[in-house]
């Protein structure tokens, strides 16, 4: 019931958004670069691959866009020299965003709902007995997390558009740290704690299928 109540948590905006005729597809995109920390956290991630999509909407106030995403996440961690962690993760993310079409600075905020797996393996390599490998019990769990953002976007070949953002959020999970320091759609969790933090970067990709919507006037 308790995961039930968090998708709740972050679906039903969804689909209240939804509901209003007047949405329609601006852009979808994908993360190019997600979470740029990877590369300077001191986190050893090996394999990794991530991957997010999204899919953006107009909504009824100018310049103000809704977009949903999924994402997917695989890695594995060296925790220890003896100790390897599997990870995969999927989450969902709802994100509000405002626009400015004269400086191409935009800010927001997301919910994000995440789900995550770890399998452990445990190798020792004996000198004088026989190696000894065994797995460590598999832990799975969800996080939620309440995100902002602000960035800056350029147009390259009228259509594609190059974004930059910088994000931080709060995060209530139940997996990661010590698990696994990383949620699906979140990043690195900070803090071996079920309230946890994160900070990052993130370049985008997004094809822009619409410039605007068409408005009819009444008299």
């Amino acid at each position: 019931m308790k995961k039930l109540g968090y998708l709740i948590f972050v679906l039903i905006p969804l689909s209240i958004q939804a509901q209003d005729s007047t949405l329609k597809i601006r852009a979808v995109g994908v993360d190019v670069v997600k979470n740029v920390t990877h590369y300077v956290s001191g986190f050893d991630f090996q394999n990794p691959i991530i991957a997010e999509c999204y899919v953006q909407f107009f909504t009824p106030k100018p310049n103000h866009y809704f977009s949903v995403s999924l994402g997917y996440a695989s890695m594995a961690r060296r925790a220890q020299n003896h100790f390897l962690q599997s990870f995969r993760g999927y989450s969902v993310k709802t994100t509000w965003e405002q626009y400015s079409k004269t400086s191409r600075k935009f800010f927001g905020y997301s919910g994000v709902f995440s789900y995550g797996t770890v399998k452990g393996e445990l190798e020792i390599q004996g000198n004088y007995f026989p190696n000894y490998k065994t797995g460590t019990p598999y832990n799975q769990g969800i996080g939620v997390a309440l995100e902002g953002f602000a960035g800056t976007s350029a147009l390259l070949f009228k259509r594609i558009e190059t974004r930059f953002l910088l994000r931080g959020g709060t995060i209530i999970a139940d997996i990661g740290n010590p698990q696994f320091p990383y949620l699906t759609g979140l990043g690195i969790s900070y803090l071996p704690e079920m309230l946890s933090f994160n900070v990052g970067a993130t370049i985008q990709l997004f094809y822009l299928i619409k410039r605007a919507p068409k408005h009819h006037l009444t008299n």
